[in-house]
């Protein structure tokens, strides 16, 4: 891999993790509210759609820890 593709491919693992993270802090509110929500208002579906954000969470948490791998293994 030369120079310059080596550069862009960091460039754009650096951009997939600023979106990440703006995903994760969605997912986070999104889950928050809808698990509060269905508690208060005692529904049983929107508590379940808050804990399926939580799974979610999960897989981007998964994907943040993956793109941290390919910058920190030198093989982006």
């Amino acid at each position: 891999m030369n120079i310059d593709s080596r550069n862009n491919r960091q460039t754009l693992i650096r951009r997939a993790f600023v979106l990440e993270w703006v995903t994760l802090a969605w997912i986070g509110v999104e889950a928050a509210v809808a698990i509060w929500s269905g508690v208060a208002a005692g529904s049983t579906s929107l508590t379940a759609f808050g804990l399926d954000s939580g799974i979610e969470l999960a897989s981007a948490g998964v994907l943040i820890w993956r793109l941290t791998a390919e910058l920190c293994d030198g093989r982006a």
